[in-house]
């Protein structure tokens, strides 16, 4: 199965299409972490650290981008460049991701249902 993210806004149009994670993406996944320094950077914090090289490496490796905007975004971006990625999107990346490959992303799964139980009415 796969999850299709369409943002359009602010200069971006770009589609990512995040599917459930092959053996090969994992290998993927696995070669960019070992070129990422993973300590955390001076004045870094640990969600900073783990967006930077976990996150961006999880969600780079299950998906196929395309980007047709006057911002453009592709498998050639770096940490620091994902980090800079307006939130909406991120958000919506990294949900779609998750929810592919729950495997990748064990503590995610946890606090989207958390949310989702915050949120609905009790009975």
């Amino acid at each position: 199965m796969t999850k299709i993210i369409e943002y359009v806004k602010d200069g971006w149009d770009v589609t990512l299409t995040v599917r459930l994670a092959s053996t090969r993406d994992r290998l993927k996944r696995n070669a960019l972490l070992a070129t990422l320094n993973t300590d955390p950077a001076e004045g870094e914090g640990l969600e900073e650290m783990y967006y930077r090289t976990y996150v961006y490496a999880n969600c780079l490796s299950a998906t196929f981008i395309e980007s047709r905007g006057e911002k453009t975004l592709d498998h050639k971006m770096t940490a620091d460049e994902f980090l800079d990625l307006p939130d909406e999107l991120g958000s919506r990346w990294l949900d779609a991701c998750a929810e592919e490959n729950q495997h990748w992303f064990p503590f995610h799964k946890k606090t989207v249902e958390e949310e989702k139980s915050n949120t609905e009415p009790s009975t």
